[in-house]
Protein backbone atom coordinates (compact mmCIF):
# COMPACT_ATOMS: atom_id res chain seq x y z
CA UNK A 1 0.00 0.00 0.00
CA UNK A 2 1.59 3.55 -1.03
CA UNK A 3 1.23 6.81 0.91
CA UNK A 4 0.54 5.50 4.40
CA UNK A 5 3.95 6.39 5.71
CA UNK A 6 2.73 10.28 5.25
CA UNK A 7 -1.13 9.48 6.77
CA UNK A 8 0.62 8.15 9.73
CA UNK A 9 2.81 10.72 9.94
CA UNK A 10 0.76 13.75 9.57
CA UNK A 11 -2.70 12.38 9.89
CA UNK A 12 -3.67 14.17 6.57
CA UNK A 13 -5.10 12.71 3.98
CA UNK A 14 -5.48 14.23 0.78
CA UNK A 15 -7.29 12.88 -2.25
CA UNK A 16 -8.70 9.42 -3.34
CA UNK A 17 -7.81 5.92 -2.04
CA UNK A 18 -7.69 3.55 -4.25
CA UNK A 19 -7.74 -0.09 -4.76
CA UNK A 20 -6.07 -2.36 -7.43
CA UNK A 21 -4.76 -5.56 -7.68
CA UNK A 22 -1.18 -6.30 -6.42
CA UNK A 23 1.08 -5.59 -9.68
CA UNK A 24 -0.95 -2.66 -11.02
CA UNK A 25 -0.51 -0.48 -7.62
CA UNK A 26 2.30 1.92 -9.27
CA UNK A 27 0.28 2.21 -12.37
CA UNK A 28 -2.24 3.58 -10.81
CA UNK A 29 -1.04 5.73 -8.08
CA UNK A 30 0.60 7.43 -11.04
CA UNK A 31 -2.77 7.88 -12.33
CA UNK A 32 -3.93 9.71 -8.83
CA UNK A 33 -1.00 12.16 -9.55
CA UNK A 34 -1.46 12.77 -12.95
CA UNK A 35 -5.59 13.15 -12.22
CA UNK A 36 -5.09 15.47 -9.30
CA UNK A 37 -2.93 17.75 -11.61
CA UNK A 38 -4.91 17.48 -14.64
CA UNK A 39 -7.86 18.90 -12.10
CA UNK A 40 -5.92 21.79 -11.51
CA UNK A 41 -4.71 20.21 -7.48
CA UNK A 42 -1.79 22.60 -6.88
CA UNK A 43 0.91 20.43 -4.66
CA UNK A 44 4.79 20.19 -4.43
CA UNK A 45 4.60 16.00 -3.98
CA UNK A 46 1.93 13.57 -3.58
CA UNK A 47 1.88 10.53 -1.81
CA UNK A 48 -1.17 8.65 -2.95
CA UNK A 49 -2.69 5.79 -0.91
CA UNK A 50 -3.39 2.96 -3.01
CA UNK A 51 -4.33 -0.35 -1.88
CA UNK A 52 -3.36 -4.15 -3.41
CA UNK A 53 -5.32 -7.13 -3.62
CA UNK A 54 -3.60 -10.42 -4.73
CA UNK A 55 -6.39 -11.92 -7.03
CA UNK A 56 -4.21 -13.87 -9.01
CA UNK A 57 -6.10 -16.98 -8.73
CA UNK A 58 -9.05 -15.52 -10.53
CA UNK A 59 -7.13 -12.55 -12.48
CA UNK A 60 -4.49 -12.51 -15.12
CA UNK A 61 -2.14 -10.82 -12.79
CA UNK A 62 0.84 -10.92 -15.14
CA UNK A 63 -1.22 -9.41 -17.78
CA UNK A 64 -0.88 -6.01 -16.87
CA UNK A 65 -4.07 -5.17 -18.04
CA UNK A 66 -4.93 -1.95 -15.74
CA UNK A 67 -3.89 1.30 -17.34
CA UNK A 68 -3.82 4.87 -16.37
CA UNK A 69 -7.18 5.27 -18.37
CA UNK A 70 -8.74 2.92 -15.90
CA UNK A 71 -8.05 4.77 -12.78
CA UNK A 72 -8.95 8.04 -14.67
CA UNK A 73 -12.14 6.27 -15.19
CA UNK A 74 -12.78 5.34 -12.17
CA UNK A 75 -11.59 8.55 -10.36
CA UNK A 76 -14.18 10.67 -12.57
CA UNK A 77 -17.20 8.20 -11.73
CA UNK A 78 -16.97 7.92 -7.91
CA UNK A 79 -20.17 9.29 -6.25
CA UNK A 80 -21.45 8.47 -2.84
CA UNK A 81 -23.85 6.16 -1.74
CA UNK A 82 -24.37 2.73 -2.02
CA UNK A 83 -22.01 0.34 -4.11
CA UNK A 84 -22.09 -0.73 -7.49
CA UNK A 85 -23.72 -3.99 -7.57
CA UNK A 86 -22.38 -7.40 -9.29
CA UNK A 87 -18.90 -8.13 -10.38
CA UNK A 88 -17.73 -4.74 -9.73
CA UNK A 89 -14.83 -2.80 -7.53
CA UNK A 90 -11.81 -3.58 -6.03
CA UNK A 91 -10.92 -6.73 -4.89
CA UNK A 92 -13.12 -8.43 -7.48
CA UNK A 93 -10.85 -11.49 -8.44
CA UNK A 94 -10.25 -12.18 -4.84
CA UNK A 95 -10.92 -15.27 -3.23
CA UNK A 96 -12.69 -15.07 0.72
CA UNK A 97 -12.47 -17.70 2.50
CA UNK A 98 -13.58 -19.59 -0.42
CA UNK A 99 -16.27 -16.98 -1.07
CA UNK A 100 -15.50 -14.74 -4.28
CA UNK A 101 -14.55 -11.59 -2.81
CA UNK A 102 -14.98 -7.76 -4.07
CA UNK A 103 -16.32 -4.32 -2.66
CA UNK A 104 -19.37 -4.90 -4.99
CA UNK A 105 -22.18 -6.96 -3.35
CA UNK A 106 -19.47 -9.25 -1.51
CA UNK A 107 -22.51 -9.90 1.70
CA UNK A 108 -24.34 -12.73 2.27
CA UNK A 109 -28.09 -13.88 3.47
CA UNK A 110 -28.36 -16.13 6.00
CA UNK A 111 -32.46 -17.55 5.71
CA UNK A 112 -33.72 -17.52 8.78
CA UNK A 113 -34.34 -21.56 8.56
CA UNK A 114 -30.58 -22.16 9.02
CA UNK A 115 -30.77 -19.81 12.33
CA UNK A 116 -29.81 -16.37 10.22
CA UNK A 117 -32.96 -14.25 11.73
CA UNK A 118 -33.40 -13.02 8.44
CA UNK A 119 -30.84 -9.99 7.96
CA UNK A 120 -27.96 -9.47 5.76
CA UNK A 121 -24.17 -8.74 6.93
CA UNK A 122 -21.62 -7.07 4.76
CA UNK A 123 -17.80 -6.69 5.87
CA UNK A 124 -14.70 -4.84 4.81
CA UNK A 125 -11.75 -6.75 5.92
CA UNK A 126 -8.58 -7.96 4.74
CA UNK A 127 -7.28 -11.52 4.64
CA UNK A 128 -3.42 -12.97 5.09
CA UNK A 129 -1.07 -12.54 7.09
CA UNK A 130 -1.26 -8.68 7.79
CA UNK A 131 -0.72 -5.90 10.74
CA UNK A 132 -4.28 -6.13 12.12
CA UNK A 133 -6.37 -2.87 12.12
CA UNK A 134 -6.79 -1.02 16.00
CA UNK A 135 -9.87 -2.15 17.19
CA UNK A 136 -10.86 1.40 17.34
CA UNK A 137 -11.06 1.71 13.82
CA UNK A 138 -13.07 -1.32 12.60
CA UNK A 139 -16.34 -0.82 11.36
CA UNK A 140 -19.25 -3.30 10.28
CA UNK A 141 -22.81 -2.35 9.05
CA UNK A 142 -25.38 -4.23 8.96
CA UNK A 143 -29.05 -3.78 7.32
CA UNK A 144 -31.48 -4.94 9.60
CA UNK A 145 -34.79 -6.38 8.25
CA UNK A 146 -37.21 -3.40 8.42
CA UNK A 147 -34.95 -1.51 6.40
CA UNK A 148 -32.93 0.75 8.73
CA UNK A 149 -29.50 -0.04 9.11
CA UNK A 150 -26.97 0.59 11.71
CA UNK A 151 -22.88 1.27 11.27
CA UNK A 152 -20.89 1.10 14.38
CA UNK A 153 -17.17 0.47 16.05
CA UNK A 154 -16.43 -3.08 17.02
Amino acid sequence: MTGTTWLEESGFLAGPVMITNTHSVGVVRDAVIEWLVRKGVQFDWSLPIVAETWDGALNDINGFHVRKENAFAALDSARGGAVAEGNVGGGTGMICNQFKGGIGTASRRLPAATGGAGYTTSTAFTSGKRTPLPRSTARAAVRWPRGTSAVGRA
